[in-house]
């Protein structure tokens, strides 16, 4: 299902706390389905602290998984789910209202179904939340402007906190396709480090000689940390094979011990890190997205760093 971006924005904090965080803000389409907005920060950082440090980000922040239009998802569905649960925080949370307000809007729900004579408390509840999200259709329409403002950069907030500003380098890749994109998120929790470019993920090495290590360090670590699943991959047979010094292998090239099979990883990456196609490929990345990958650039004479890269989804 092809993701076509709207709008988006990366916004870049120092925490007066201490620290720095990333926030990715977009509005995206996916397929046929209503554009909807989508928020991501950096190492799981909750949107809660994010607010109480930089209170100026709140327009993109509360929009995450609610339409163009700034209604939450099924809003009247789960407003309704949660009043009759009588959880307070998760109704305040879920329609962008304090925990007085829905405390409220509780107590006048069940207020409204036990003054209806003969329509059935059920459905009475429902009436009344679909009546309370209606009213709030304009209010959530005003924060998604004020969302789509601050993703266009129509405003700026807090100057002293965004490390993203007009002259600040930004991270940017070239795609195989040619494309240039901005990266959404860098993961640096496998044995190569990978780029999230939203509808493509790359795992990407400086040289395929670091590719072809990283790919021998991956599968020494499966054989110590989790051998039944190193033994379910190459097969009991090839174990014995090899212990005897006999060729085997998963694959079509049989080699006579585990050490020959590690070497053969190292030469072919990208059946290790390659899962979308099999393939290796490359794709090249400015001096801002080097930096953050803790690579030393290496200018190819245009701006631009090639890296080995492998497609994972």
């Amino acid at each position: 299902m092809k993701e076509e971006t709207i709008l988006s924005r990366r916004f870049k904090a120092k925490l007066p706390s201490g620290g720095r965080i990333v926030v990715d803000a977009k509005l995206t389409k996916l397929g046929d389905q209503d554009p909807y907005f989508s928020v991501t920060t950096s190492h799981g950082v909750a949107s809660e602290e994010i607010l109480k440090e930089i209170p100026d980000l709140a327009p993109v922040l509360k929009m995450h998984l609610a339409n163009e239009d700034g209604e939450p998802m099924h809003a009247a569905a789960n407003a309704l789910y949660h009043v009759r649960n009588k959880d307070v925080e998760a109704l305040s949370r879920h329609l962008r209202i304090s925990k007085e307000e829905a405390e409220k809007l509780i107590r006048d729900t069940e207020t409204y179904a036990n003054s209806c004579v003969y329509t059935p408390n059920e459905k009475a509840e429902k009436e009344f939340i679909d009546k309370y999200v209606n009213a709030m259709r304009e209010k959530w329409r005003e924060e998604a402007k004020a969302a789509k403002s601050l993703l266009r950069g129509d405003t700026w907030h807090s100057p002293g906190y965004f490390d993203e500003s007009p002259d600040q380098p930004i991270p940017y890749a070239k795609l195989p396709d040619g494309d240039t994109v901005k990266p959404l998120d860098i993961l640096h929790s496998g044995f190569l480090p990978e780029i999230d470019f939203g509808e493509e993920c790359y795992a990407v090495a400086q040289t395929s000689e670091d590719a072809g290590h990283a790919a021998r360090l991956y599968w020494q670590d499966m054989i110590k940390h989790s051998p039944g699943e190193f033994t379910a991959i190459v097969g009991e047979d090839s174990l014995v094979k090899w212990a005897l010094g006999q060729p085997a292998g998963p694959g079509n090239v049989k080699v006579t011990s585990v050490d020959e099979w590690l070497d053969l990883t190292a030469k072919h990456p990208e059946e290790t890190f390659a899962g979308y196609d099999g393939k290796e490929t490359e794709i090249q990345i400015n001096k801002a997205l080097a930096d953050e990958l803790s690579f030393r650039f290496k200018d190819e004479g245009d701006g631009w760093m090639k890296l080995i890269a492998f497609r994972t989804s």
